[in-house]
């Protein structure tokens, strides 16, 4: 005598298809999403500025991006006005345009940038050390010089 399973009404089966289908759907629209978004590096900015300091520039940065700027007020204050106009560059090149005009560097840390006058960075790199040549022999309590 043979047995036939019956295993019912299959409804559950079809749901739960079409509940993994939806799930895999979703999944795919999220990854996609995260693809499409601009890092912070590549966000493209239009600026037209005119009798403007380094200082309000970087304020109108700040404001169209996810960039913060630190800087000591000393390096910003004696730099001249400046008329500037950008299309569609990063942060990236409208900083490595105006700011070495000014002997000013910048160094990224996620999305802080820190500006800093170049005479700084070589007072730091070198602070009030001199040269001198040391000349003579070393030796051993005995006096007897050693190899």
């Amino acid at each position: 005598m043979k047995k036939i399973l019956y295993c019912g009404n299959l409804d559950w089966l079809q749901k739960g298809f079409r509940i993994m289908r939806i799930t895999i759907f979703l999944c795919l629209i999220s990854v996609v999403q995260i693809f499409a978004i601009p890092s912070l590096g590549q966000v493209k900015l239009d600026l037209k500025m005119k009798n403007t300091s380094i200082e309000e520039l970087l304020q109108e940065m700040e404001e169209n991006t996810n960039f913060r700027f630190f800087y000591q007020s000393k390096d910003l204050k004696d730099k001249k006005i400046i008329n500037i106009e950008f299309k569609q560059k990063t942060v990236h090149e409208i900083l490595d345009e105006v700011l070495p005009k000014y002997q000013l560097k910048y160094e990224v840390f996620d999305n802080y940038i820190a500006i800093k006058s170049k005479q700084d960075v070589i007072n730091k790199q070198n602070p009030d050390q001199e040269q001198k040549s040391i000349s003579g022999k070393v030796t051993d309590s005995s006096g007897i010089p050693l190899p």
